[in-house]
C-alpha cells in the first residue's frame, strides 16, 4: 500500500513538472499568454540613455501587419507619465510582422483609412484636419486673400496647430517558439516653431489691444505610414529601403524612422500672437517639414497684413 502510495505521488509529480515544461520556457508565469513584447523608447537627445517616452506620449496607436503587408490589428494603449519603460504584448503567429505606432493622435488628424484584413501599410495617410472656423481665423483667411499676389492660390481653409505627433516603425520575425522582445523607438512627427517678432521702431510698435495673427503657409498636411528615411543609434542617417528592413528581434539598436510627407497637400496655420510691449510671440505645432520645404510667415493685423 505504502509503495502504491508512493508511485502515485511520484506519478503526480512527474505530470506537474512536464506540464509546467511543456506551457513555456519564458522568464516568468505571466509570459505565457504572449509571444511578442514590444518596449517602447523615445529619447529627446540622441546622447542620453534615458527612455523619456512618458514625458512626451501620452497615449499609442499599435496597427499591427502581417507579411502580406495586411492590417491585422489595431490596439490602443495608454502611457503612464515617467520614465518607466512601457511594454506592449499580443499572441502572434509565426512569420514576418510590422509593426507602426502613432502617439499623440487627438482631434486634429484623421487616419485616412484602418479596415482589418483589407488595409495595407502603403495605403494609410495620417491628415490633418483641424479646419478653423473662429472669428479670428475667418478674418485672417480673408485678409489673406485680399493681400494675396496674382499668382498665389486662394486659400479656402487655415488650420490651428497639429498634435505633438510621434511616430515608430519596425518590422521583425516572430519565431515559432519564445517571446520576440522587440525595441520600438519613437521619433516626432511633427515640428513646434516658436517666432518672435521685435519692433525696433518705437513708433511701430503694435497697438496694445489690437489683435495680431500669425500664419504659414505650404505646411505639408498628409503623412504617409510608410518611413522616407533611417536613422541609426551611429546617428547615420539614410534613405529607408523596404527589402532591408527586418531586424532581429534581439537587436536592441536604437533605429528611427521619420515618416514621409505628401508635396500634393499643403496648407496655411494660422495663431494668435502675444504681444508684450515691442514684442509679438506666437508658436505653430505642424507636421514636420522637409530640408527642402519652403514655409511661408506673414503677420497680420485685424486689419492689414503687417
Amino acid at each position: 500500500m505504502k509503495q502504491l502510495y508512493a508511485d502515485i505521488v511520484r506519478l503526480i509529480c512527474i505530470l506537474l513538472g512536464l506540464l509546467t515544461f511543456s506551457s513555456c520556457i519564458l522568464d516568468d508565469e505571466n509570459d505565457c499568454c504572449y509571444n511578442v513584447q514590444l518596449e517602447y523608447r523615445y529619447q529627446r537627445y540622441a546622447t542620453l540613455g534615458n527612455n523619456e517616452l512618458g514625458f512626451y506620449v501620452g497615449k499609442l496607436r499599435e496597427y499591427v501587419f502581417n507579411g502580406q503587408d495586411l492590417l491585422v490589428a489595431v490596439n490602443d494603449y495608454l502611457v503612464p507619465h515617467g520614465n518607466d519603460a512601457f511594454f506592449s504584448e499580443q499572441s502572434l503567429l509565426p512569420g514576418r510582422y510590422t509593426v507602426i505606432a502613432i502617439g499623440n493622435k487627438n482631434g486634429s488628424e484623421a487616419i485616412t483609412i484602418e479596415q482589418i484584413g483589407v488595409t495595407t501599410r502603403q495605403e494609410i495617410l495620417v491628415r490633418l484636419t483641424d479646419v478653423q472656423e473662429n472669428p479670428n481665423a475667418l478674418r485672417t483667411k480673408k485678409l489673406m486673400n485680399d493681400h494675396r499676389l496674382p499668382d498665389e492660390p486662394e486659400i479656402t481653409e487655415v488650420h490651428g496647430r497639429s498634435d505633438r505627433l510621434y511616430y515608430g516603425y519596425r518590422t521583425f520575425m516572430v519565431n515559432e517558439y519564445g517571446i520576440s522582445r522587440i525595441a520600438m523607438d519613437m521619433t516626432h512627427a511633427h515640428c513646434v516653431l516658436g517666432v518672435t517678432v521685435r519692433w525696433i521702431d518705437a513708433s511701430g510698435h503694435p497697438m496694445a489691444g489690437e489683435t495680431y495673427n500669425l500664419t504659414l503657409r505650404q505646411v505639408p498636411s498628409l503623412s504617409r505610414f510608410m518611413p522616407e528615411f533611417l536613422v541609426t543609434n551611429a546617428l547615420d542617417a539614410g534613405t529607408f529601403e523596404a527589402e532591408t528592413e527586418t531586424f532581429p528581434s534581439n537587436d536592441h539598436r536604437r533605429i528611427n524612422y521619420i515618416p514621409g510627407l505628401s508635396r500634393v497637400l499643403q496648407v496655411c496655420h494660422t495663431v494668435d500672437g502675444s504681444v508684450n510691449g515691442n514684442v509679438l510671440y506666437g508658436e505653430f505645432i505642424s507636421f514636420r517639414y522637409r530640408s527642402d520645404s519652403h514655409v511661408l510667415l506673414s503677420i497680420y493685423s485685424s486689419t492689414e497684413r503687417v
